[in-house]
Formats: structure tokens, C-alpha cells, sequence
């Protein structure tokens, strides 16, 4: 049940040797940020990078949906979420950017 990412290019997800439909912008660039940084991440860590011209509680809500909208769209996805933390679990996944970093 691994999903796979492809971020070169532009991003792609297979789960289960099947293509899913492509995430909208937001949706794809809070992906990209939670594959690239596989670590728990503060709540305000990621606004700051999604959202730098937001006040800080627009942001966290525009985060909370985002958040919310992943989970739906990829439930098969190990999406950890708390009142201060986000995290997409590195065992449940394969990352193209891993597979090429691990080649240098």
C-alpha cells in the first residue's frame, strides 16, 4: 500500500500502480513541502513558508484546510496532524527526490 511521489517534472502520485488525478496548486505545494521536509514541522513553520504575507491567523486557517482537503484526497497517505504539528509519514511513501539523492 506504498504511495509513490514524483516531484521531478511536475508532481505525480501512483498508489497501487494506479495514476491519481492532479492536486490542485495549494494542495501540491504543501505536498511538496511535507515530502521534502519528512520531519515533524510546527503548524507556524509551514504557514511561514505556504503563506509569508498572511496575518498568522489567516494563515493557520488557510493551513487547516489545506490539511483537512490532503487528508481527504489522499487518505492511503500517513498524514499525522495536531493542534501544532504536521507530519506525512516516510514509511508509508517513496520519493523519487530520495531515490536520485541516494545515487550522488
Amino acid at each position: 500500500m506504498e504511495l509513490k511521489f514524483f516531484l521531478f517534472h511536475e508532481l505525480q502520485i501512483v498508489h497501487e500502480g494506479s495514476g491519481r488525478p492532479t492536486l490542485p496548486y495549494r494542495l501540491q505545494n504543501l505536498l511538496a513541502l511535507m515530502l521534502l521536509r519528512p520531519q515533524l514541522q510546527r503548524r507556524e513553520q509551514i504557514v511561514d513558508s505556504l503563506f509569508p504575507d498572511a496575518p498568522p491567523v489567516k494563515g493557520r486557517k488557510q493551513l487547516s484546510d489545506l490539511l483537512y482537503k490532503l487528508r481527504q484526497t489522499l487518505p492511503e497517505a500517513q498524514i499525522v496532524v495536531d493542534r501544532e504539528h504536521a507530519f506525512l509519514d516516510v514509511k508509508t511513501r517513496w520519493l523519487d527526490v530520495e531515490v536520485f539523492q541516494g545515487c550522488l
